[in-house]
């Protein structure tokens, strides 16, 4: 059986920054985890929860998508172009409201933890303890370690 070169080359063209896109964007949420580790339970949970929502709005996408390339493939393959082109569009469509759905949803979810900070500002300054940057680095890391042994 002989293959086609060119094509895994067109191929490797398109998936490789897919793949370096959802790379980045789980150090992203590595990074976090790592840097609000030093804080408290609370500032990692939030971190972990909009990691979530960011992955359940690229599952949307992910279906829509998967959907629109079985159907169009199909319709393509059947030389039948316009009902592609339609299905292409109604894709786009609910994208789009799916895509506003969740910006709204954030927007209100924003605001309504802003006023909830804003609130709880002055007790949460009153806990704060003094302390340099190199004293919680290394309270960090004793935790650390007497939880590894």
């Amino acid at each position: 059986m002989h293959y086609d070169k060119s094509v895994y080359r067109e191929l490797t063209g398109v998936v490789a920054p897919i793949a370096f896109q959802y790379l980045m964007a789980s150090l992203v949420t590595a990074s976090d985890a790592f840097m609000l580790e030093m804080l408290d339970q609370s500032s990692l949970s939030a971190s972990s929860l909009a990691g979530q929502t960011a992955f359940v709005f690229s599952l949307f996408y992910g279906a829509f998508v998967f959907g629109l390339t079985v159907l169009a493939a199909q319709y393509w393959g059947k030389g039948d172009r316009k009902t592609a082109d339609e299905v292409l569009a109604i894709t786009m469509r609910y994208s789009l409201l799916v895509g506003l759905i969740f910006t709204l949803a954030t927007a209100l979810i924003i605001l309504a933890a802003r006023k909830s900070a804003l609130t709880s500002l002055p007790d949460f300054v009153e806990t704060l303890e003094p302390a340099t940057l190199k004293e919680r680095v290394i309270a960090t890391l004793a935790r650390s370690e007497r939880s590894a042994a």
